[in-house]
C-alpha cells in the first residue's frame, strides 16, 4: 500500500492534489506544529492578472503548538476578494459554491483543511482514502523521517511517496531498513487557459479549478512520474 503523509494545507497547488491521488491513503499531519509563515492557511490567487497572496486568518497562531491546535477566527472579505478575481472564469458559479462554505468556515484549522481537500476530490469524481496523523496510533514523540515511518508501520503501509523537496529530507536506507520503500512523485504542470497574459505556474488549484473543466483537471492530475530512490 502507497502512502502519503503531508500537513493539511488552504487550497494548496495542483502538485499536492497529484500526489494525494497517486497513493492508496493520504495521511493529513495535523500534529505537528503550525508554521506562521507557510502555506497552511494561504495560497496565491490571480487577481487583475498578477498573483495575489490571499490569508484565511487564523486565531492566536503559535509555531509552539500543532496545526490541530488552531482556529479560523470570522472574516468576510475572502468571498469578495476571489468574487473579484474570478468573477469572469468560465467555471466560477460551480467554484464558488464550492469554497464558499470553506472560505467562510471558523473552527479547527486542521479539518477545516482537509474538507477543503476532500471537497475538490468530489468535485472532480475521485474516491481516496484520508486520515489524521493525530487519529493514527503512532510515537508522538517521534520527528522528522522516524515519525513518518511510524505512521507508515501503523497503517500497513509499504511504500511511502513524497514530493521531491523530500530528497532532502528522507533516506531511502532508513526508510528500507523499517521495511519500507521511499519514492518521490515529479509532478508535470502544462500550461491552462488563465485569466493573465502570461502563464503563471504553481497558484493554488482554485485558478485551475474556475478556468478548467473537470476532464482537462482530471489529466493534469494524472501527468506525473513516480522515481524510486
Amino acid at each position: 500500500m502507497k502512502v502519503a503523509i503531508m500537513q493539511p494545507y488552504l487550497f494548496p497547488y495542483h502538485g499536492y492534489f497529484q500526489l494525494a491521488q497517486a497513493v492508496d491513503l493520504f495521511i493529513f499531519l495535523d500534529d505537528v506544529n503550525f508554521i506562521k509563515k507557510g502555506y497552511i492557511n494561504r495560497n496565491n490567487i490571480l487577481l487583475n492578472g498578477h498573483p495575489h497572496r490571499f490569508t484565511k486568518p487564523v486565531e492566536k497562531m503559535s509555531q509552539n503548538r500543532f496545526i490541530n491546535q488552531h482556529d479560523y477566527g470570522r472574516q468576510d472579505k475572502l468571498l469578495s476578494v476571489f468574487t473579484h478575481a474570478y468573477q469572469s472564469a468560465p467555471h466560477y458559479s460551480e467554484i464558488m459554491s464550492l469554497l464558499a462554505p470553506i472560505l467562510t468556515a471558523t473552527g479547527n484549522v486542521a479539518e477545516v483543511n482537509a474538507n477543503a481537500v476532500e471537497s475538490v476530490f468530489k468535485y472532480l469524481g475521485l474516491v481516496q482514502k484520508f486520515a489524521f496523523s493525530s487519529a493514527v496510533p503512532h510515537d508522538t514523540s517521534l520527528k522528522g523521517q522516524d515519525k513518518i515511518i511510524a505512521l507508515c508501520q501503523a497503517v500497513d503501509g509499504l511504500t511511502y511517496v513524497n514530493p521531491p523537496g523530500g530528497r532532502a529530507l528522507y533516506d531511502a536506507k532508513h526508510f528500507a531498513n523499517a521495511g519500507l520503500s521511499l519514492i518521490f512523485i515529479e509532478p508535470e504542470l502544462r500550461p491552462y487557459p488563465q485569466l493573465a497574459d502570461v502563464f503563471i505556474p504553481s497558484l493554488s488549484l482554485v485558478d485551475m479549478l474556475m478556468m478548467t473543466s473537470r476532464p482537462a483537471i482530471l489529466q493534469q492530475l494524472n501527468e506525473f512520474n513516480l522515481v524510486s530512490e
